[in-house]
C-alpha cells in the first residue's frame, strides 16, 4: 500500500519537473506504479494533492525568530530554502493562488516576520538610521519579488542569491552591524560560495 507521504513526495518532484499544469493524476499514478483510482482514493483531485504539500510545506518552514545577522542569515536561508523545494508552486504563483486560497495571507504573514526582525536588529543599532520604515519596507518588497524570479533561473545557487541579499542590506548597516557582518556572516557566504 503505498503511502501519503510517498504520493506527495512523488507529486512534488513532478510537479518542480514538468509544473503543476503538465502534470496530471495519471501522471503522479504512473510514476508510483498504481492505478489512479488507487491515488484519488488518497486524493479526489490534484488540487487536494496541492493543498496537502503546501500545507506540509508551511507547518514544517523552520523560520528562526530574527535577533542578529546570523539568525537573519538563517531566516534568508531557509526561507530561499523553501522557494527552491517548491519551485513549481512560485514558478506559477498567479495560478497557484486559485487552488491555495490561503497563499496570499501566508505571504503577508512570512513579510510581516520579516519586518518585525528587522525592525528589532533596527533597535539593537545593527542598522544606520537612514534604514527607515519606508527603505525597509521598499527592500523587502523587492526581495520578495525578486525570489519569484530567481526561481525561473534553477542555474543560480542559492548561496549567490543571499549574498545578493545581503550586499542590498549592507549599506544601511551600522558599525555595529557591519563588524557583526564582518565576523560572522562573511566568512560563511565566502564558504558557502566557494563549495
Amino acid at each position: 500500500m503505498i503511502s501519503k507521504k510517498e504520493i506527495l513526495y512523488q507529486a512534488k518532484k513532478l510537479f518542480n519537473e514538468k509544473g503543476y499544469s503538465h502534470v496530471t493524476m495519471r501522471d503522479i499514478s504512473d510514476s508510483l506504479g498504481i492505478s489512479v483510482g488507487n491515488l484519488t482514493y488518497h486524493y479526489a483531485k490534484k488540487q487536494d494533492i496541492l493543498q496537502a504539500i503546501m500545507t506540509e510545506t508551511l507547518s514544517g518552514l523552520l523560520l528562526p525568530e530574527i535577533k542578529d545577522l546570523y539568525s537573519l542569515d538563517l531566516f534568508m536561508d531557509n526561507l530561499i530554502g523553501s522557494l527552491e523545494t517548491e519551485r513549481f508552486y512560485f514558478s506559477e504563483y498567479v495560478e497557484m493562488r486559485q487552488f491555495h486560497p490561503d497563499s496570499d495571507q501566508n505571504i503577508a504573514k512570512l513579510s510581516q516576520r520579516f519586518h518585525e526582525g528587522l525592525n528589532f536588529l533596527r533597535e539593537q543599532g545593527l542598522f544606520h538610521e537612514t534604514f527607515t520604515p519606508t527603505v525597509q519596507k521598499s527592500l523587502v518588497d523587492m526581495m520578495f519579488l525578486a525570489h519569484l524570479a530567481w526561481i525561473c533561473e534553477p542555474e543560480r545557487k542559492k548561496s549567490e542569491f543571499i549574498q545578493s541579499h545581503w550586499i542590498l542590506f549592507y549599506s544601511y548597516l551600522s558599525e555595529k552591524g557591519k563588524k557583526e557582518y564582518e565576523e560572522e556572516i562573511a566568512p560563511t557566504i565566502k564558504m558557502k560560495n566557494e563549495g
